[in-house]
């Protein structure tokens, strides 16, 4: 089954998967229900809609209250697996007040 999955690619794909998941739970437990509109908006965005996110961290200083590497931000531009993992832990600072 490993070598199936090394194969196909999949263990970063099931690594974004457990991040994202872990999320999911982390807002289930803290704000069950639907999230308000604004905080939807923020989920969507940093999650599903990369490309403005990425635009939004440069051009709205979306980052702020991050501590962000400056090695992150050159990959982010570039790079949509970090680009992921930052939108998740952005996700996790301002939705739930916690960094990873």
């Amino acid at each position: 089954m490993d070598t199936w999955i090394d194969q196909q690619g999949l263990a970063e794909y099931n690594a974004m998967n457990d991040r994202l998941m872990t999320l999911i739970s982390l807002k289930n437990r803290l704000l069950p229900g639907p999230l308000e509109p604004h905080q939807a908006e923020m989920w969507h965005l940093a999650l599903y809609d990369l490309d403005r996110f990425r635009q939004a961290i440069f051009d709205q200083k979306l980052l702020d209250g991050l501590t962000v590497q400056a090695e992150t931000l050159e990959k982010v531009q570039t790079d949509d697996v970090e680009l992921l993992k930052l939108g998740l832990e952005w996700v996790r600072l301002k939705l739930f007040g916690q960094a990873e």
